[in-house]
């Protein structure tokens, strides 16, 4: 998955359909592979993008096909 034209100083975080955070991004970076923060390959299902940038917050649902 790729963000695109997010501003420099915005970072996103992906949770799983519970809640639980799977991946959090550095600062710049625009990208999601797919996996969890150790690197092992998450499961399909629906998962929840927010991107947070100053005091903006929004949050997507995305659903991950394997």
């Amino acid at each position: 998955m790729r963000l695109i034209g997010l501003a420099p100083e915005a970072r996103f975080e992906i949770a799983d359909a519970v809640g639980r955070l799977v991946y959090r991004s550095e600062l710049g970076t625009e990208d999601w592979d797919g996996r969890f923060a150790d690197g092992t390959m998450c499961p399909s299902g629906i998962y929840w993008c927010t991107v947070l940038s100053g005091t903006r917050r929004e949050t997507h649902g995305i659903e991950l096909r394997r």
